[in-house]
């Protein structure tokens, strides 16, 4: 497989992104359905969030038992935020994932100095995010095939934001946005034995 050949699994398009003894690590195409990341707006970190625990239950167990057997269990390490610090928390055992700041760069867009990248603030917002030459490889469209927001597992700004990848600019919002907002995409990951 190529980077970024789209093949079908478990009814969703994906994109591969990497290609790694013999598994493959897929991004769905699209933005599959919207649900916040976590249910209450509180500090919380991936390993806590509803979102973690809807992926590796109610959606894995979407699949049938012959794909099930086929997405592998990886340990996803859970960095801080590189520019606020705030804490990522525990490393988590996952089958299904989001991805973080740095995997989206390396994978969507890599300037290959994810440590030197100079972030921009709009003030009358108070957003920070990563704008650079990547940004439409980072746009995705959700079924209805509009251009819509997308979580990162990473944190945001304070603990009870998490990054996202915004919608028609393909920004990276480090600040990120409220874990208990209703219109967050859902974009899934996943190690594929092939």
């Amino acid at each position: 497989m190529l980077a970024w050949e789209k093949i079908k699994f478990g009814g969703y398009d994906w994109l591969v992104l990497e290609e790694k003894d013999d598994k493959a690590l897929l991004l769905s195409e699209k933005i599959i359905e919207k649900r916040p990341y976590s249910a209450e707006c509180k500090g919380v970190t991936w390993f806590e969030c509803d979102l973690r625990k809807y992926l590796n239950n109610v959606f894995y167990n979407s699949f049938d038992e012959q794909d099930k057997m086929r997405i592998c269990k990886t340990r996803i390490k859970n960095n801080d935020n590189f520019w606020f610090e705030t804490k990522g928390g525990k490393d988590t055992f996952d089958r299904i994932f989001l991805l973080s700041i740095g995997e989206v760069v390396r994978y969507l867009g890599d300037n290959g100095r994810l440590d030197e990248y100079a972030y921009k603030k709009d003030t009358h917002y108070d957003i920070y995010y990563l704008d650079d030459n990547y940004n439409a490889e980072r746009v995705a469209e959700d079924l209805a095939g509009k251009a819509a927001w997308w979580w990162l597992r990473s944190p945001g700004l304070y603990i009870n934001k998490a990054a996202i990848v915004a919608d028609r600019l393909g920004w990276i919002e480090i600040s990120g946005s409220a874990v208990h907002h209703r219109n967050g995409g859902v974009r899934p990951a996943l190690w594929l034995e092939l």
